[in-house]
């Protein structure tokens, strides 16, 4: 709808200058506004309700919080308003001014009872409005995830390499010890790792020495990496281990911490240019997969866990966790990295993302449902990120997808 100019219930002309600012407070709604009325500027605030009559109903002419209110906003005027002057309150009424159509669609998406407001709506959404918006939150996404990353540089005065390290061991954890292995990368600097990586059962020795899990050597193996860790903690002057273990209860044994530890030593130990090759090169997704799919030393081939033998099976990291480590990891950090240098490939980083397998969860399998394309990580990341953002709080305004709705004529 074109914009025009908005009067008064007496035929004033107004102008918003400034909102004016939403405390939610006791008093009127918007404080500190600025609006021009009939050409002259005026200060204060404005109070708003669904009838006019509403000012008596909840007796604001008997407090004095009100006196300062220039302007009354309502979506319907059912009797004029009069200050303690007996002059005429400034009334705006909304519904002069507000297209009928879209008030009808703004009903109806809000007045569902389903998961999503825009259940009904939702698969006519044409393909080139998904594409602008899905790209727009990627971008919040990204910028989302990046969050702790940058409060990490600046606490370590921009040290790119270990806040990188700290972040690829914190996901190395997943969800069930993510935050337990976050703290392990901060007992074991990256500059230990640097000089302890030409032999992988060192690394292995302080990862799994420093997550108290050498306490009861229980085979050759286990009593070796305890004495090294012994060692290599009076060696670099390492803090006392961690206070508890990394959780094992209702992991799949693919994902137990003692299998995550042995990779990660593996994978620190292959790669002395992790970051450099990750975050500062071009991308390179298929060459970053092949080279990611690393084998934890010839012990973990027959264990699990430390100590006890099992089935001889391959302990390679899947395709699945790669995917993890370079959404969660390796794309929010060339994000920052791109934003602090200037060298900012996002376009690149759209195009990694379509080459990513979505990932499964309830939340992706609601869109599904909605006949939503999933089709690659790019759409994964973002329908997640809109649930969470919009749609769950109900921010239906913010969204394109509920713009699109509310201006659509039916």
């Amino acid at each position: 709808m074109a914009m025009c100019q908005m009067l008064t219930t007496d035929n004033k002309p107004v102008e918003i200058i400034h909102f004016g600012d939403y405390l939610q407070t006791d008093g009127p709604d918007f404080f500190n506004a600025r609006i021009r009325i009939d050409g002259q500027l005026w200060a204060g605030n404005v109070e708003m309700h669904i009838k006019s009559s509403s000012w008596y109903g909840h007796n604001h002419e008997k407090d004095t919080a009100y006196d300062n209110v220039i302007l009354h906003v309502v979506w319907e005027d059912d009797v004029p308003i009069f200050r303690k002057d007996e002059t005429l309150l400034p009334t705006l009424v909304l519904s002069e001014y507000v297209n009928k159509k879209a008030f009808e669609n703004y009903r109806n998406l809000f007045q569902t009872k389903k998961y999503l407001n825009c259940e009904a709506f939702i698969s006519d959404i044409k393909p080139i409005v998904w594409l602008s918006w899905k790209e727009r939150l990627l971008v919040e996404r990204l910028a989302y995830k990046s969050e702790p990353m940058k409060e990490k540089l600046l606490a370590t005065n921009h040290h790119w390499e270990e806040v990188f390290y700290q972040f690829v061991v914190r996901n190395f954890g997943l969800k069930a010890n993510g935050k337990y292995f976050a703290e392990l990368a901060e007992r074991i600097p990256f500059s230990v790792i640097q000089k302890e990586r030409h032999e992988v059962q060192h690394l292995e020795a302080l990862f799994f020495g420093m997550a108290n899990l050498l306490d009861n050597p229980l085979d050759e193996y286990t009593e070796k990496l305890r004495k090294t860790c012994e060692y290599l903690k009076v060696k670099h002057q390492l803090e006392d281990n961690l206070s508890g273990k990394p959780q094992f209860f209702r992991l799949r044994p693919p994902n137990f911490p003692t299998i995550r530890l042995a990779q990660l030593a593996q994978l620190l130990h292959q790669n002395e240019h992790l970051f450099h090759e990750l975050v500062v090169e071009p991308i390179r997704n298929e060459c970053w997969v092949k080279n990611l799919q690393i084998l934890p030393s010839d012990y973990w081939k027959t264990h699990f866990v430390l100590g006890k033998e099992s089935q001889k099976s391959t302990k390679k990291l899947t395709p699945n966790f790669i995917d993890l480590l370079l959404i969660n990891t390796v794309f929010p950090f060339r994000f920052v990295y791109g934003s602090y240098t200037g060298k900012t490939d996002f376009e690149d980083i759209i195009e990694a993302y379509r080459h990513l397998m979505p990932e499964k969860n309830h939340i992706v399998e609601l869109f599904e449902k909605l006949a939503v394309p999933v089709e690659s990580a790019l759409d994964s990341q973002t329908l997640i990120h809109l649930k969470q953002n919009y749609c769950d709080p109900k921010r239906c305004l913010h969204c394109a997808i509920g713009n699109q709705i509310l201006n659509h004529e039916r």
